[in-house]
């Protein structure tokens, strides 16, 4: 396992811990033990993982997910599918029962009626295992109410066993976030308290794999000292006490990677090309329209571009070209990055403007400088510009867009006489005009501090109160993933989930075939005549003993009780079958055979493990002779 990029003060403190168990001062040293003894390098990779957890860590955590998140998937869940959480990390599955439990509380009688899967997953086989079979000490009381014992546990020995309903719910694999395809199509992520041993670079690519996890309306929960670094743009913040998020509606798909040694850790990621679509031969009616539409938007009406309240470019309309261009260096969609020379300071007090008002809001004749030409005439020739904001909010959505309208400005009548005129005022208008200009550009600059002044103001706010590390930059590289890797990534995660549910089956196979085996030694080694009776009154089991006592042969098993015709008389032995499995009693009588020997025979009720009455069993026991000297007792 690759620890690269794990928090190396954490990593120096469990080497150090190792050194002084073995008395070695020096790390060197330390390096050579590790290759000379095999055994300590897996002491020493069993100690990287740290395994702390317990039930219901955080209760006011388990208290939110009930009244924010599972309100939320319950109104989202869809009939054809039922509810998926995935608890990576999860150590010895504490945490993957706690949040069984707590949705089972959630949705009460409700719970039968809805498919629910829940995947623990860690790195260590050995936790792994732990959390398959179940079983905690005496100690987990308190963490766990005497309420929740009772209904999710089963007394075992030296502690507590989950409850078999709960175990089935639950599936346990050994799975590496980093590396390994993702679960997918997940309602719920709980991964508390494993971000604060990674640096950044992991950080990052395990949200973005969480993100990539999720369905549209899905959750992530966090642990209380960690936070989503500069991935906010992918999440929307749901309680910020308690480190819930939602994933944000039509936040750019992040490109995941599965291994960290793959294309240079892939850092960056560009637009994706897209096949084009070959035209059809047969073009209709409502092609043709289209077509038409298309041409006069793009040739007739003026240049629109729409943005949202990062100021990212989602949508174009018109020839833009005059207005925007590509800003050399890594590709960006921000309008304030790609507006031409001119516009840059008007641009953005109109948008803050319109945002903060919600009016549409015009500026004219600005002056942008051209860019189509060649030569230094061209660079530094001007153009008036017209430009009008207008906010527009979707009612699907509750992010507030703007569309950005660019138009020529009408041109003076008799320019080249105002041009002359201008030449010869120039000497005594020149200060006049400065002046002007001086004025005009300080009072943009102090409307654009102003707005810097109340963005900052605004972003200091949310900082104190988030009390995050960093926040990242509204202008965010999007990008797309291609639609083969998708299916691709699916596919794998789909694979994963085939082998971790078959290694799982395996497992519960291996363990029935075991107690299988078990209880047929038993009733074969025991020398007590026992039938076991199924509710139907079929017969299930009999020991050896019982084909004696009632004429049973191998293939009266599933027969009713009723068919056999046992060599001693029972009289109504249906009818005390029955009364038992009614009034949960047990029966029991003496009886006598043909030959004078007496037997002691008892009826008693078949539990499950879940406390329901599945029948009856029968035993048929020999009563011994009394003793020489020893008066017989009385019988009636």
């Amino acid at each position: 396992m690759d620890f690269t990029h794990y928090r190396q003060t954490t990593i120096l403190r469990r080497i150090q811990r190792r050194m002084v168990v073995h008395k070695i001062d020096k790390l060197e040293d330390y390096a050579k033990f590790l290759q000379s003894k095999p055994p300590e390098t897996k002491a020493l990779y069993q100690d990287m993982l740290i395994n702390v957890t317990s039930f219901f860590r955080g209760p006011r955590v388990f208290e939110a997910l009930k009244a924010t998140v599972f309100p939320a998937i319950q109104r989202n869940l869809a009939r054809e599918r039922g509810i998926r959480v995935w608890t990576p990390g999860c150590a010895s599955g504490e945490e993957t029962y706690s949040v069984a439990m707590a949705l089972l509380e959630f949705l009460g009688d409700r719970a039968s009626q809805t498919p629910i899967q829940f995947f623990g997953t860690d790195v260590s086989e050995s936790s792994v295992a732990r959390a398959r079979n179940g079983v905690y000490p005496e100690n987990i009381q308190v963490d766990v109410s005497a309420e929740r014992l009772r209904r999710f546990f089963n007394k075992a020995e030296g502690g507590y066993r989950v409850s078999k309903t709960i175990r089935d719910m639950c599936i346990f694999a050994q799975h590496n976030v980093l590396n390994d395809p993702p679960f997918s199509r997940m309602d719920l992520i709980c991964c508390r308290n494993l971000l604060i041993y990674l640096e950044p670079v992991l950080q990052g690519k395990v949200i973005s794999v969480f993100h990539y996890a999720l369905r549209p309306s899905g959750f992530l929960v966090l642990g209380s000292s960690e936070g989503l670094g500069g991935t906010t743009g992918l999440f929307a913040v749901e309680d910020r006490t308690h480190k819930i998020f939602s994933k944000k509606a039509g936040a750019t798909h992040q490109a995941v990677a599965f291994s960290l040694n793959s294309q240079a850790e892939r850092r960056e990621y560009g637009p994706m090309p897209m096949p084009a679509r070959h035209p059809d031969a047969n073009w209709n009616y409502a092609e043709a329209q289209k077509e038409f539409d298309r041409r006069l938007l793009t040739q007739y009406t003026p240049a629109t571009v729409f943005v949202n309240e990062d100021m990212e470019i989602i949508h174009t309309r018109g020839n833009v070209n005059r207005y925007l261009k590509l800003a050399p260096g890594k590709p960006s969609l921000s309008l304030l990055k790609m507006a031409r020379e001119g516009l840059l300071v008007e641009l953005r007090n109109a948008i803050a403007k319109a945002k903060k008002e919600n009016v549409v809001v015009g500026k004219r004749n600005l002056q942008v400088k051209n860019g189509n030409g060649d030569g230094a005439a061209a660079t530094h020739s001007t153009r008036l510009v017209n430009i009008d904001v207008i906010p527009v909010s979707l009612s699907s959505v509750k992010e507030l867009y703007f569309m950005v309208i660019f138009q020529e400005a009408p041109q003076e009548p008799s320019r080249e006489t105002a041009v002359r005129r201008t030449r010869a005022t120039e000497e005594t208008g020149a200060a006049s005009r400065r002046t002007a200009k001086l004025e005009e550009e300080l009072a943009a600059t102090k409307e654009y501090l102003q707005s810097v002044i109340e963005t900052q103001e605004a972003t200091n706010e949310e900082l104190q109160s988030a009390n995050e590390e960093i926040l990242s930059s509204n202008e965010e590289l999007q990008s797309t993933n291609e639609e083969m890797e998708t299916a691709k990534e699916e596919l794998q995660s789909a694979n994963e989930e085939l082998t971790t549910v078959n290694d799982e089956l395996r497992n519960r196979n291996v363990e029935i075939t075991q107690i299988n085996n078990d209880l047929i030694n038993l009733l074969s080694s025991i020398d007590i005549a026992v039938i076991m009776i199924g509710s139907d009154l079929t017969i299930r089991r009999f020991t050896p003993k019982a084909q004696k006592f009632l004429g049973l042969i191998p293939g009266d098993l599933g027969r009713p009780l009723s068919n056999i015709n046992p060599s001693i008389e029972i009289a109504d032995l249906q009818e005390m079958v029955q009364q038992v499995v009614s009034d949960f009693r047990t029966h029991e009588r003496e009886l006598t055979d043909r030959m004078g020997v007496h037997y002691q025979f008892k009826i008693l009720p078949y539990r499950t493990m879940e406390n329901k009455i599945d029948g009856a069993v029968i035993t048929i026991v020999d009563i011994a002779p009394d003793k020489p000297g020893i008066e017989p007792k009385s019988s009636n």
